[in-house]
C-alpha cells in the first residue's frame, strides 16, 4: 500500500471518535430480538480446557430507527457451554448438563428430545434474549421464545 499525505490539521476531525465505544465488541444491557444463526462444537485454544458447544446469536432488524433494537440489530452474542467428560458425574460437570439442557429447553427442544437434538433444529430459531454485564463480561442471561 502506497504511502499518501496526511493532512495538517486533525487526523481523526470527522470520524466521531468522542462517541465510539470502549469496547467494540461490548452489548448494551436490556432485553432485545435475536435469532440463533449457529451452534457448533469448539476446543478451547487452551489444551487443558474442556470442548464446548458454542451458541450464537444475531440481533434482530428494529422495527424503525427510534426502536431502541437498532442500537444492537446486526450485533451478534454467544454463550458457551463446557461439554462435561462423559461419565463425570463431579459438581461442575453436573452443573454444566444442567446449564446446557436448561438453554435447550429455553430454545425450545422438548425434553424427550434433549439427546437427539441437531444444529439445524437449533437455526433461525426465534428468540428475545436478555443480557446483563458482570464487571467485564457481557452474558445471555435469560432466553425465551418469540411469540411471533
Amino acid at each position: 500500500m502506497a504511502k499518501t499525505d496526511v493532512d495538517e490539521g486533525a487526523l481523526f476531525a470527522d470520524l466521531d471518535l468522542e462517541d465510539a465505544a470502549d469496547d467494540p465488541f461490548a452489548v448494551a444491557e436490556g432485553t432485545w430480538y435475536a435469532t440463533v444463526t449457529d451452534f457448533y462444537r469448539k476446543q478451547p485454544k487452551a489444551e487443558d480446557k474442556r470442548p464446548g458447544f458454542l451458541l450464537e446469536y444475531t440481533f434482530d432488524p428494529a422495527d424503525d430507527e427510534e426502536d431502541e433494537q437498532s442500537e444492537v440489530e446486526g450485533d451478534d452474542i454467544s454463550e458457551w457451554f463446557t461439554i462435561p467428560e462423559p461419565g463425570d458425574n463431579s459438581k461442575d460437570a453436573r452443573r454444566q448438563r444442567s446449564f446446557l439442557r436448561r438453554r435447550m429447553l429455553s430454545l425450545g427442544v422438548p425434553e424427550a428430545a434433549l439427546s437427539s437434538v441437531t444444529r439445524e433444529d437449533l437455526i433461525d430459531v426465534k428468540v428475545v434474549l436478555t443480557v446483563s454485564k458482570n464487571g467485564e463480561y457481557t452474558n445471555v442471561t435469560k432466553v425465551t421464545l418469540r411469540d411471533e
